[in-house]
């Protein structure tokens, strides 16, 4: 999208976003990093993660708003979580390819860091970028989330909020996707797709606040059509063989699901009163929505000899889920407000030190070319 032709709602929104969560720059520079964000999303490679996607989602976390605790931390979110995306050939080997949490969270928070954010406002926002892999669970003693995580509960499904979009945008939604994803093999392609649509409407409920609650029975509806669709196209592919032969299951290993999360990544997904201690088909349960943005976010992987299914490694989420309904086991013991506090003080201790080591071997990488 050119410059030009940004609509005057989005600058607005994003300069009153920005100094509603304390930012001293003028309105002519919030405009500026409103502008660079919108040259991010318009890279070359993105059909359907672009402007329209970003914006789509902006207007879904306003329709949430009222859920969220700390509504414009979201919204700053929300503009700063895919503004890095690549699909080439070393994103794709890295298996990070799609929307790029981490390098995102460092490019927003660079931008927001010049706009005059307070330093806590913007850890906040990087941690609602970094955690959309991670699904918060209720503490099991109040059954209620707590204010960080009631955020990104409302990014989360402000994002999976595509699946329940008007059928003709939902047609014109997975033909961005394929595009998008054009260097698969149109087979292994539909074969991972299917087997992500197929594990989301397994799930018992796709959105976790209460406003999103009605997308789900459109988001079914959408998922039931592509699924009879996939399953044709499939068919056809394969020559009218089994849908569930060797193509698929090659189709289904490595990152070709879309989906997900990498399991390595898995204390991150551990909310409150969240073990961890998950079998291979929970895991599955919170990789599926990950899918939802594309069928799949890295090149296609063979597997290992012999791996099975709970063995297999996932590529990283452009697109994740809400919390599954499920049983999370033995609870752990519920902090106290001021254990959670010290709780949140260590991670955003633990970023610092992060981006601090990643300074420090960049210069010594400058120093030694």
């Amino acid at each position: 999208m050119s410059r030009i032709d940004v609509p005057s709602w989005v600058t607005r929104s994003f300069a009153q976003a920005a100094v509603d969560a304390g930012a001293s720059a003028s309105r002519a520079e919030l405009d500026v990093a409103c502008l660079d964000f919108i040259d991010l999303w318009s890279t070359p490679g993105r059909h359907f993660h672009d402007t329209r996607h970003l914006f789509d989602l902006l207007t879904r976390v306003d329709q949430l708003a009222s859920e969220a605790q700390n509504a414009n931390e979201v919204r700053l979110a929300a503009w700063g979580h895919g503004c890095v995306f690549s699909t080439d050939e070393l994103t794709r080997y890295r298996r990070n390819a799609g929307e790029d949490r981490e390098a995102s969270a460092r490019v927003s928070a660079d931008i927001y860091r010049g706009l005059g954010i307070p330093p806590e406002v913007i850890d906040a926002v990087c941690a609602l970028i970094l955690d959309m892999r991670r699904h918060p669970l209720p503490t099991p003693e109040s059954g209620k989330f707590d204010s960080a995580d009631m955020d990104l509960l409302v990014l989360a499904d402000a994002h999976l909020g595509v699946l329940a979009s008007e059928p003709q945008a939902y047609r014109s939604y997975m033909a961005g996707v394929r595009a998008e994803y054009a260097h698969i093999p149109p087979e292994k392609f539909v074969s991972a797709r299917l087997e992500v649509v197929s594990r989301l409407l397994g799930r018992r409920t796709l959105f976790s606040t209460p406003l999103a609650a009605d997308w789900d029975g459109p988001a079914r509806q959408n998922l039931e059509s592509e699924k009879a669709r996939l399953t044709a196209e499939l068919e056809d592919l394969s020559g009218g063989g089994d849908a569930g032969g060797e193509g698929a299951r090659e189709a289904s290993a490595g990152d070709v699901s879309a989906g997900a999360r990498d399991p390595g990544e898995g204390d991150a997904t551990r909310g409150a009163g969240d073990t961890g201690g998950q079998t291979g088909n929970d895991a599955h349960a919170r990789n599926d929505a990950a899918a939802a943005s594309g069928p799949v976010t890295a090149e296609v992987r063979e597997p290992e000899p012999g791996a099975a299914p709970s063995q297999i490694t996932y590529g990283r989420s452009s697109l994740e889920e809400p919390a599954e309904h499920m049983d999370p086991g033995s609870p752990n013991r519920v902090l106290t407000p001021e254990e959670a506090k010290q709780a949140r003080r260590d991670e955003i201790a633990k970023l610092a030190r992060e981006k601090s080591e990643r300074a420090r071997n960049e210069a010594e990488k400058n120093a030694s070319t």
